[in-house]
């Protein structure tokens, strides 16, 4: 068993998405749940990655 926190899947088989291209689509997984980023630039899911990882960190440092 793998003991990560989160895991980001992106599914190269559908066009505009991968290494070769300007664009991406991103589905992230975590223990309670996942988040869907629908077809954008690289850089604006990259963006939109690190605002989930650190909304993840500071929950986990912060808990309600």
């Amino acid at each position: 068993q793998k003991q990560i926190d989160m895991i980001a899947l992106n599914d190269v088989n559908k066009p505009q998405v991968g290494f070769e291209g300007d664009t991406n689509e991103l589905t992230v997984f975590w223990k309670e749940g996942q988040a869907h980023f629908p077809l954008a630039s690289k850089k604006d899911i990259a963006i939109q990655l690190l605002t989930l990882i650190s909304e993840k960190i500071n929950e986990t440092s912060n808990p309600a």
